[in-house]
C-alpha cells in the first residue's frame, strides 16, 4: 500500500468533502439547511446523513458519509477466500431538483480493506438529464475528462444498466467495482477524490445556470419517468446500495437517495 493513503486517510478526506459540499451548496441554495442524523450501525461502526431542508432548489438532497467495520458474510457479494472481517469508508451524494432543467445527480465512493490485504474500490457518479431542450455539451466534457482519468489506470467504468428491462438509466455515468490488489491505490485513491470535486464543481455550474430556467410540464413529465428509472436502477442493481444494505447499515442512505416521486410508463 502507498505509504500514507489508508482507510484513516480516506475517511478523513472524504469527511472533509461532506462538511465542504454542505457549506456550498447551502450557500448556493441561498434558503435551504441541511439537518445532521447520527446512526450507528449494530455490528460496528456509523456514520452521519445529512439532509437538505427547505431548498429553493431540490425536492429531496443530502450527503452521508460512514465508517463501518465486522465480519465478511456472503450477502456481501465480495469475491474473496481468506478475509474474516473488513473496514469500509465511504460518502454518498444525491440531489434532487425541482426543475428539470437541472440534472438529477447521484454519487457514491465506498473504500473497502479485507484481512485477507485485499483492497476494494466502488464508485458510481450519475447525471441525469430530465430536458431534451438542454444542450448537453456540459455533461459531455464531464463525462470525457472523468473517463480521461481512468484510461491509466487499466480498468474500466461501466454504465448503469436496469437489469429486468435491459436498459441504461442515462448516458452520463461511471460506475467501478474494483479489487486493488494489482492496482497501486496511490494511483486510484487521488483519481476518485478529483473525479469528486470535478463532479461537485461542474455540478454547481448548472446549478446557478439553470435554476431559474423556466419549468415546462412536459418535461416534468420526462423527469418522472426518469426517476422511475432510477428507483429501479438503485434498488436492483446499485452495488453501493447493496453493500450497505448487507452490511446491515440503517435505511437512511436509501430513503436519501431514492426520487421523491416517480412514475412509470
Amino acid at each position: 500500500m502507498t505509504e500514507g493513503i489508508d482507510r484513516f486517510h480516506v475517511g478523513k478526506r472524504l469527511r472533509l468533502f461532506q462538511d465542504t459540499t454542505v457549506e456550498l451548496f447551502t450557500k448556493t441554495d441561498g434558503k435551504g439547511y441541511y439537518e445532521e442524523i447520527m446512526w450507528n450501525r449494530p455490528n460496528g461502526g456509523g456514520g452521519s446523513t445529512l439532509l437538505f431542508r427547505n431548498s429553493n432548489v431540490f425536492e429531496k438532497a443530502g450527503i452521508d458519509s460512514f465508517e463501518i467495520h465486522g465480519d465478511i458474510t456472503d450477502s456481501m457479494n465480495l469475491v474473496t477466500t481468506s478475509a474474516h472481517d473488513f473496514f469500509a469508508s465511504g460518502i454518498t451524494l444525491s440531489f434532487h431538483p425541482h426543475n428539470p432543467a437541472i440534472p438529477t445527480l447521484i454519487m457514491h465512493t465506498t473504500y473497502l480493506e479485507l484481512t485477507n490485504g485485499d483492497h476494494w474500490l466502488k464508485a458510481g457518479f450519475f447525471l441525469l438529464p430530465n430536458s431534451k431542450t438542454l444542450n448537453k455539451e456540459k455533461y459531455t466534457r464531464w463525462f470525457e475528462d472523468a473517463n480521461a482519468l481512468y484510461k491509466g489506470l487499466e480498468f474500466d467504468a461501466s454504465e448503469c444498466i436496469v437489469p429486468h428491462r435491459n436498459k441504461n438509466v442515462t448516458d452520463f455515468s461511471l460506475i467501478i467495482d474494483q479489487n486493488l490488489g494489482q492496482i497501486t491505490l496511490g494511483q486510484v485513491w487521488p483519481a476518485i477524490e478529483t473525479l469528486l470535486y470535478q463532479t461537485r464543481s461542474a455540478y454547481q455550474d448548472l446549478v446557478i445556470e439553470l435554476k431559474a430556467s423556466p419549468i415546462k410540464r412536459e418535461e416534468k413529465q420526462i423527469q418522472k419517468e426518469n426517476r422511475g428509472l432510477l428507483a429501479e436502477y438503485l434498488l436492483t442493481a446499485d452495488k453501493d446500495v447493496s453493500f450497505r444494505r448487507a452490511t446491515g447499515c440503517p435505511t437512511q442512505m436509501l430513503d436519501m437517495i431514492l426520487p421523491p416521486d416517480a412514475i412509470w410508463n
